[in-house]
């Protein structure tokens, strides 16, 4: 699929967690100057698949990774609002961070003819 990447040597150890976290599937959204850049799925240790992470880029800024969330149109004042689905401990989300950070930037480097902020 294209823009689709499988990441399976991408694991990392989880302290405490008993397992290892692996990011499964790496989603790029086209560069269109916005910034969500990519949707990421990722494996925890403990088989609990979380799907939808996404990779935030704003300009001039370090790229992020947010939690899964919902969104929905505010009925009364037309407003866009925004859930986080779940969360996770600092410690976690930190590792999380870093494995889904780590397959972007090298899913860009490996990425041929394509230039991507």
């Amino acid at each position: 699929m294209r823009g689709t990447s499988s990441f399976g040597l991408n694991t990392v150890r989880l302290p405490g967690q008993g397992g290892k976290m692996r990011v499964i599937e790496l989603r790029r959204k086209p560069d269109n100057g916005k910034s969500l850049k990519a949707f990421a799925d990722v494996e925890l240790g403990n088989g609990i698949i979380v799907r939808e992470f996404r990779i935030i880029c704003e300009p001039n800024r370090r790229p992020w990774v947010a939690c899964p969330q919902l969104s929905w149109k505010d009925p009364e004042s037309g407003e866009i609002k925004y859930k986080t689905v779940v969360t996770f401990p600092n410690q976690l989300k930190g590792e999380l961070d870093l494995a889904i950070l780590n397959a972007w930037n090298r899913e860009k480097e490996n990425a041929s003819g394509k230039q991507y902020k």
